[in-house]
Order: structure tokens, then sequence, then C-alpha cells
């Protein structure tokens, strides 16, 4: 099973800002809606509750199974597509038992982190920015991974920032 980690970045590094991404991009939402549809997505709790989760719709990403990383899980949601693990491992094992070809982590940054050493792929959406944030994850060392993909989006009346969107693989 192919390991996709799905981030957006600024240049300073910081992916979030008071539990929320600190940007509003529509190109890079759009874009993470492509490359997610129909697949399972590992995320940490706090991920899953920025998405806005509600008794009415416990998946805020529809058509996604959500797989969470949680140390309370009954806090989630009961419902089939809102999967409680106890860590990234559990989680990628749950995708793999589901015969997923391909898992997208999506954050956040502690998830990141544990999952690096496993991912053979990372999809970085690099915002052509600097803002202020509480978090921020360092970029891997590109010596490890090829570019193999790469376009701009450019600023525009509803994307303040343009981005950059890179594909960066590894043999493992």
């Amino acid at each position: 099973m192919d390991i996709t980690l799905l981030v957006a970045a600024a240049e300073n590094g910081v992916i979030g800002k008071d539990n929320r991404m600190p940007w509003h991009l529509p190109a890079d939402l759009r874009y993470f809606a492509r490359q997610t549809k129909g697949r399972h997505l590992l995320m940490g709790r706090k991920t899953y509750d920025s998405l806005g989760p509600t008794a009415e719709g416990p998946n805020p990403l529809p058509g996604r199974r959500l797989i969470v990383v949680t140390r309370e899980p009954e806090r989630l949601p009961a419902h089939p597509e809102v999967i409680p693990v106890g860590s990234v491992e559990a989680g990628i094992a749950r995708a793999e038992e589901a015969g997923e070809a391909e898992l997208f982590v999506v954050g956040g940054a502690q998830i990141f982190r544990e999952a690096w050493p496993r991912a053979n792929r990372l999809r970085l959406t690099r915002v052509h920015c600097a803002p202020e944030g509480d978090t921020v994850l360092t970029d891997p060392d590109f010596t490890e991974w090829s570019l193999v993909e790469s376009h701009q989006s450019p600023a525009d009346e509803k994307n303040p920032y343009a981005c950059t969107f890179w594909v960066f693989e590894r043999p493992l």
C-alpha cells in the first residue's frame, strides 16, 4: 500500500494556527478533494475536530473513510466512515486490512512526523506566504525524495496567495 503525506505548508513551515489553516485557498481545497475522494484518510483527533463534524454529519468529508488517531475513542461518533485507532501504525494497519491501495496522511504535525518513515509519496502544497502560526512542520530531507510533478497556481481574487503543488516520491 502506498502511504502519501498530503500537506499544505507556508514558506516558513507553518501549517496551522489555533487548530485551523492560516489561509483560505479554494485551489488547494479542490486539489485536496480530487486527490482524496474515495480514499482512506489518516488524521489526528484535533485535525478531525477542525473539520467541524456534527451529530448530523459526523464525516465532514463525504466519500472518504476517516481513520482518526485518538486516546479517547469514545469521543468520536459511532459511524462506519469514522474509524478510531490508538496509533499511526494501527491506522496504517486498518487501511491495509480494508484493501486500500493508497492511504493519505493529512495531519496534524505529530501524525505527519510519525508517518514520515513509512511514506513513499509526499504531496506538498507550498503556500507562498509566511504567516504566523502555532503549528510548524519542518520540511523532510529532500535528498531522499525525487520531484516527479510540479505545477503552480497563481494568486487571484479567490486565492490570496500563490501556491505550488509538488509531488515527491522515494523508494522504501
